[in-house]
């Protein structure tokens, strides 16, 4: 409901075709770009759509943000410091756990570009998104 009401007072219009893969099918939602904080959106409008709000990869800083770090929390996000190679490492961990195991986990979502950029170009993918590896991803060397 409150999705709806965000999309509807800043006036967007969404529509889709096709259904949506499930998180048997897709555990991970990969998008791109990320232009501006209405790309969050998508987040709860795919809720909408299959009943279950993805669990984004969030910069940490993003959960102290007053409003908008109490509404992400209710997604269950993976929090990263990106300053932090420990903390990066602890995320490609939590994205393994999350993706390989049948529940209770909802499909994560990622912007592996890892920031807003100006929507000119896409920006170089941070490699974290790609390096978990099990059941639903492709060794590689």
């Amino acid at each position: 409901s409150l999705a709806k009401l965000q999309i509807f007072i800043l006036g967007i219009s969404i529509s889709h075709t096709g259904e949506p893969a499930s998180r048997n099918e897709a555990p991970m939602l990969v998008l791109a770009p990320h232009s501006t904080f209405i790309d969050g959106l998508f987040l709860p409008y795919h809720g909408m759509v299959t009943g279950v709000l993805p669990s984004p990869i969030a910069k940490a800083d993003v959960h102290n943000m007053r409003l908008i770090g109490a509404l992400l929390d209710m997604c269950n996000p993976i929090y990263v410091e990106r300053g932090e190679r420990r903390s990066r490492s602890s995320v490609v961990h939590e994205i393994k756990k999350r993706v390989n195991i049948e529940q209770p986990y909802p499909q994560c979502a990622i912007f592996p570009e890892g920031t807003n950029s100006n929507a000119q170009s896409l920006l170089a993918f941070k490699i974290g998104a790609f390096i978990p590896r099990g059941k639903f991803f492709t060794n590689y060397s």
